[in-house]
């Protein structure tokens, strides 16, 4: 299986970012991973990941969670993987 080089980095920050919608209080949110280095810092410009768009905050800090055991596990190509294939 090929995995993306990206997704060896040993520092990866996992984030939440939100897209307004339609200029209202309402919001879609995307899980976004970033490397990153030991101190933390990241190239917020290029995303090695970005999820699809989540209607609810609380689904997308689900999904950020469920990312961050699968990092934990060994097991982030396959989420990338799965993303793809959908």
């Amino acid at each position: 299986m090929d995995i993306h080089p990206d997704l060896l980095h040993t520092h990866l920050l996992i984030g939440l970012q939100g897209h307004q919608v339609d200029d209202k209080e309402y919001y879609h949110w995307n899980v976004i991973i970033y490397k990153s280095n030991s101190a933390g810092f990241y190239d917020a410009g290029t995303p090695i990941f970005s999820s699809d768009s989540f209607d609810r905050f609380d689904e997308a800090v689900e999904a950020a969670r469920n990312i961050e055991i699968e990092v934990r596990n060994d097991q982030l190509h396959t989420v990338m993987l799965q993303e793809k294939i959908s």
